[in-house]
């Protein structure tokens, strides 16, 4: 769910392009961590690491059944989980190095990124013209910094089916997201964010620059999607939503 940093969010001068609440982390370090593996986890492992680069809106779990489907390999439900939880070296270099990709394809691109921990200043563009270096901040002050930004950029971790606050909490603070797919986020806010695929990011900045150039569609989009979250994405709606798990027969 979201939260929305004040009553006035919605007046904040717009000071930022884009904004990213996030850190930076060097995917080569988790690739290292995964020679650590037992030998036959690592063999999964690598498999698994190369075949989600190449499908990344696969889930980790959809991932890893191919894969040990095409290895032979037969497991029950506590073998599998076993298996997966393995693999957690492999879904963490997954996530951040398209973190990385997906950034450095912006800046590239021309987009201003303002990111807001010191992380990233161990990233290799660091120096980029068009990354803006901020210190790292709260959660409070990530809601204002989000209130004052045009877009909000996200990169799914690799839960492909779900959702995640980072893009709840831009949307309840009038800030327009940009996001990789996952299944939920093209079924419910299709028409709400500019949703990109991780496989092809051609043509991400241009789509990204032309919201930014084009202050009535952005804004249009904006008090479109805030109206629709504030019915559907608060922790009260949440808490709602358990209660009626709860009191549910098939709970």
């Amino acid at each position: 769910a979201g939260i929305e940093y004040s009553k006035t969010g919605s007046g904040l001068d717009k000071i930022y392009d884009m904004v990213f609440i996030g850190t930076y982390n060097d995917y080569r370090l988790q690739e290292k961590a995964m020679e650590t593996l037992p030998q036959n986890y690592l063999r999964i492992s690598l498999i698994f690491y190369d075949r989600q680069k190449a499908h990344p809106n696969e889930r980790a779990e959809e991932a890893l059944k191919n894969v040990l489907d095409d290895m032979g390999y037969e497991t029950d439900p506590k073998q599998f989980a076993d298996t997966l939880f393995a693999m957690g070296h492999a879904v963490r270099a997954l996530m951040y190095y398209y973190r990385e990709k997906v950034v450095e394809t912006l800046l590239e691109g021309g987009i201003r990124v303002d990111v807001f921990s010191e992380s990233w200043k161990d990233a290799p563009f660091a120096h980029h013209k068009n990354l803006v270096l901020h210190d790292s901040v709260g959660y409070e002050e990530g809601l204002a910094i989000m209130a004052q930004s045009k877009t909000a950029l996200n990169v799914m971790s690799w839960h492909k089916g779900g959702m995640t606050e980072r893009l709840n909490n831009a949307m309840m603070n009038h800030c327009l997201c940009v996001t990789d797919r996952s299944t939920y986020i093209e079924r419910e806010f299709k028409d709400e964010m500019l949703i990109f695929d991780l496989e092809d990011l051609s043509g991400l900045s241009d789509r990204v620059s032309g919201l930014l150039c084009d202050d009535n569609k952005r804004q249009n989009m904006v008090e479109r999607t805030y109206k629709k979250v504030k019915m559907t994405q608060t922790w009260d709606v949440r808490a709602r939503e358990f209660l009626d798990m709860l009191k549910s027969k098939d709970f």
